[in-house]
């Protein structure tokens, strides 16, 4: 029987698939095989390429306090837990860049993403911190 395990890296955290099949004497002999995010993390230098392509609908998953100190323009808040309680009335089309403070939410907002069924979905790695370091737009 398949068995998925979690392993944290310091940075991100890897999805290893442990397969166990039983081989000759009774020994069991187990692969890893690594399984693909269904994001890509982008950099504040490519997400700024994203935004200037105005290809992609951008979504700041931070609280509206937050969200009132300053964020990317023409982004849309929806605060990580409401996404949660109801995606599908927020997500209905790919192309999709989540942002928060540092990258962390909003991974967990490109999960939710691609569990309704998005393909095309990115999370700002550094999020609206690095962005701003960058010297990117920020509105207030």
């Amino acid at each position: 029987m398949p068995v998925t395990t979690v392993k944290h890296t310091g940075k991100a955290i890897d999805r290893l698939l442990i397969i166990g099949c039983g081989i000759g004497r009774g020994e069991d002999v187990m692969t890893q095989q690594p399984l693909k995010e269904p994001f890509d993390r982008i950099d504040a230098t490519k997400g700024k390429e994203l935004f200037d392509s105005q290809n992609t609908v951008w979504i700041d998953v931070r609280e509206p306090v937050e969200w009132q100190e300053g964020r990317i323009p023409g982004s849309t808040l929806v605060p990580l837990n409401t996404l949660l309680l109801s995606p599908r009335q927020y997500l209905s089309k790919d192309n999709v860049v989540f942002y928060c403070a540092q990258g962390i939410r909003s991974a967990v907002a490109c999960e939710v993403a691609a569990a309704v069924g998005l393909t095309q979905i990115y999370n700002l790695e550094g999020g609206i911190i690095e962005w701003a370091a960058k010297g990117f737009p920020i509105e207030k």
